[in-house]
């Protein structure tokens, strides 16, 4: 029964990966159409530029989460030892180190 399970939250995570990815993709391709169509039709460019500065930094950021949870939660064997509050707290400040870059390049590209 173990086994099962243990593919059901490997399943799980695949599945959340692959929607959160496809989501920052999306999120990155509709970036660039507000940017062509700015340049097609004259708009304010440079504010469309720096949406899309940021909107991009953003949607990278999440797929670099999104690659750390696949690395860490679907590539790492489930019977290696349970790891030790070294390994956890690494992890841990990893993805906040990437979200606090992110958020403030995006502060940066507004200011």
């Amino acid at each position: 029964m173990k086994p099962f399970f243990e593919k059901l939250i490997a399943i799980s995570f695949i599945a959340t990966a692959c929607l959160i990815f496809l989501t920052a993709w999306s999120l990155m391709a509709w970036s660039i159409w507000n940017l062509w169509n700015a340049l097609r039709f004259d708009k304010s460019l440079s504010e469309t530029l720096l949406s899309t500065i940021s909107s991009v930094v953003i949607a990278m950021a999440v797929v670099e989460v999104v690659r750390y949870i696949i690395k860490e939660e679907i590539y790492l064997p489930r019977t290696q030892i349970t790891p030790g509050q070294k390994e956890i707290t690494g992890g841990v400040v990893k993805i906040y180190a990437i979200i606090i870059i992110s958020v403030g390049i995006d502060g940066l590209v507004f200011y």
